[in-house]
C-alpha cells in the first residue's frame, strides 16, 4: 500500500485471493505518496510474470520495475489508479 489510505492493501489481497492469485505478503511502501499504481520485480522474479501481472492490473508496462526487493514480483498500490485496478480484480470474480 502506497497511498497512506488505511486497509486497502487488505481489501487488494482478497480480491485477488478471491480471484485465485497468491498474495504472499500485504504491507505498506516505504512511504505512502506513490501517485500511480506499480509493479516491482526482482532477481528472484521475471519481467514477464511482472507484465503479466501489470497486463491483468491493467498498469502500464512504463510502470514495472526492477528493484532490490525481497518478493519476486509486488504491485505498489498508488493514489490515482488504485479504484480502477480493483475493479479490474474483481471483474475476475464476475467471469468465473
Amino acid at each position: 500500500n502506497g497511498t497512506g489510505k488505511a486497509g486497502l492493501g487488505k481489501k487488494f489481497s482478497s480480491a485477488f485471493e478471491q480471484a485465485g492469485i497468491e498474495v504472499a505478503f500485504t504491507g505498506n511502501a516505504k512511504h505512502s505518496d506513490f501517485r500511480y499504481c506499480l509493479i516491482q520485480y526482482s532477481n528472484k522474479g521475471t519481467l514477464q510474470t511482472a507484465k503479466e501481472l501489470a497486463r491483468l492490473c491493467g498498469i502500464s508496462e512504463k510502470l514495472i520495475r526492477k528493484t532490490n526487493i525481497s518478493y519476486p514480483v509486488a504491485l505498489i498500490l498508488g493514489k490515482n489508479n488504485n479504484a480502477e485496478v480493483l475493479s479490474r480484480i474483481q471483474s475476475l470474480l464476475v467471469k468465473q
